[in-house]
């Protein structure tokens, strides 16, 4: 008989070839009261070290978990890795969470209860003492600020959104199965209102092995490439800072040149240095409009997200546990 799938859980994979026993065999514990509800899809995203050859391994011993493994060509980054998992859930609830184990795979049901129970659309695990490096708790907080206070415009969201988080499939994939190609906070943004998204908070421990990939840098980047991909903000800071700065520079100029009025009594080297000030801002400016320009040419060309290098589908559970309770009840041959 044909399982069901209610859960997929989607884990972006990235250089955790350590870390991925552990991961498995905490997944495999935590989620035991929903394990035959449950899909798992790994997405490794073309890491350096020999991830691939460990999840295959690991796919084999941990066959219960229902693992789909998806192998990216290149490191396309966690964002389109998420998309790509996200895409090929089948479950009516899909969990995404990031690889580490920083976040406690037992939280998932405090995630799933406030989004059944509470009829949220969308649920965020926030962990109040994140325990990782100062900068990259630095670059999480820039980022989410810019995020949810600056672009966003959401003042009663809290403070911030994560990696860790639970929400219905129909949001991802329309009646048509249309599926976006955005970042996934993006994309619940757009379709979303404040009051279907919930916030719910979760422990947060120390990387258990290896190193964290998602750096302050990284952090940052991803912040700028939301805010340029998917946001008119960008556009808006051109045109508001950018229009009154020079309009005031202007209205100045001709104060002073044309009706011989003098507003400031500015030196020459001030006045320099506001003119080059004028000038940098202008290069800036057509720097951020060629960025977005370029974004739209390389979607006119469709671009992909991602591109799936290998796929593995998971092992049939029942007929993996029949072909076990078979070979161990055999009768030796004499």
């Amino acid at each position: 008989m044909k399982e069901k799938i209610k859960y997929s859980l989607v884990i972006p994979v990235y250089q955790s070839a350590e870390i991925l026993p552990h991961l498995f065999a905490t997944l495999k514990s935590a989620l035991r009261p929903i394990l035959y509800e449950l899909e798992v899809i790994i997405v490794e995203d073309s890491s350096k070290d020999n991830s691939w050859k460990v999840l295959e391994e690991l796919q084999q011993t941990y066959f219960d978990l229902s693992i789909t493994l998806i192998q990216l060509s290149k490191n396309f980054g966690q964002y389109a890795a998420t998309i790509c998992g996200i895409h090929h859930a089948k479950g009516e609830i899909i969990i995404t969470m990031d690889d580490d184990l920083q976040y406690d795979p037992m939280d998932v049901f405090l995630l799933l209860n406030k989004l059944e129970k509470e009829n949220y659309q969308v649920v965020y695990g926030i962990a109040e003492n994140k325990k990782q490096f100062f900068l990259k708790n630095v670059g999480s907080f820039i980022a989410n600020f810019f995020l949810l206070k600056v672009i966003l415009k959401h003042s009663n969201r809290g403070s911030e959104v994560s990696s860790f988080r639970a929400f219905y499939r129909k949001l991802a994939v329309d009646e048509k199965g249309e599926k976006y190609h955005v970042n996934c906070d993006t994309f619940l943004n757009w379709i979303l209102d404040n009051r279907w998204i919930g916030f719910v908070t979760v422990s947060h421990q120390k990387r258990v092995q290896g190193q964290s990939n998602s750096t302050m840098i990284v952090k940052l980047k991803q912040l700028f490439e939301q805010s340029f991909n998917y946001f008119d903000s960008p556009l808006k800071l051109i045109y508001y800072l950018g229009g009154m700065l020079f309009s005031g520079a202007g209205f100045v100029l001709f104060l002073y040149s044309v009706l011989g009025i003098e507003l400031f009594n500015l030196s020459y080297k001030v006045g320099t240095f506001i003119f080059l000030a004028l000038v940098g801002l202008i290069f800036i400016s057509l720097g951020m409009i060629s960025y977005m320009v370029n974004q739209i040419y390389l979607q006119k060309l469709k671009k992909p997200h991602y591109f799936i290098l290998n796929k593995i589908l998971p092992i049939e559970r029942e007929s993996k546990l029949l072909r076990e309770i078979v070979f161990d009840h055999q009768s030796p041959i004499e």
